[in-house]
């Protein structure tokens, strides 16, 4: 199986954790991707919301299972 950008930007928009802490947000329409992974960009809707150390969204590309990397300040959430 293998997933395509729209596929993962629909996973991505899923994560109850994230809309649990965070509240409601969106999957943009662009982003980045290595072999393995699409690392998804998205926007948190409240503006009040200060987005520290919010989760890298990330998808797996063959298998569609959705990983949430927290803690990246100044580290890459994908290798390359």
């Amino acid at each position: 199986m293998t997933i395509t950008f729209d596929d993962a930007r629909a996973i991505a928009a899923t994560s109850k954790s994230v809309r649990d802490y965070w509240g409601d947000y969106r999957i943009l329409d662009w982003g980045w991707e290595n072999d393995q992974e699409f690392v998804l960009v998205y926007d948190l809707i409240d503006p009040e919301v200060v987005p520290f150390d919010i989760p890298a969204l990330l998808v797996d590309k063959r298998t569609g299972k959705l990983r949430e990397v927290y803690g990246l300040v100044g580290n890459p959430p994908a290798p390359n």
